[in-house]
This record gives structure tokens, sequence and C-alpha cells, in this order.
């Protein structure tokens, strides 16, 4: 009975562990797509950093 009763809760442990993880792994890739897209927005509407690289470069 004992050991059923802790082999019960460490099922329980793991499902939500697994839970978590899978709640992890998809807020990462919200975040990582978020950024992404951020920066292409910015990319397209020609950013600083765009200007400042396009200043260097009739100068070389």
């Amino acid at each position: 009975l004992m050991h059923n009763s802790s082999s019960s809760a460490n099922n329980r442990f793991s499902r939500s562990l697994r839970a978590t993880s899978f709640l992890l792994r998809d807020f990462a890739e919200d975040a990582m797509v978020s950024t992404i897209h951020r920066s292409l927005v910015r990319l397209r509407l020609g950013g600083p950093n765009v200007k400042a690289k396009s200043q260097f470069r009739p100068r070389a």
C-alpha cells in the first residue's frame, strides 16, 4: 500500500513536470517568435541599426 501511494504521487509529479516543460517550451517559442518578428519589423521600417550600416557603406 505504501509503495503504491508513493508511486502514484511520483506519477503525478512526473506528469506535472512534463506539463510544465511543455508550457515552458511553448513560452520560449512564443518569445523567440515575437523577438524575431519585432526585429524583422524594425529592419523593414529602417531602424537606427540599418541607417548606421548604410552610412558606413559609402565610405568603405
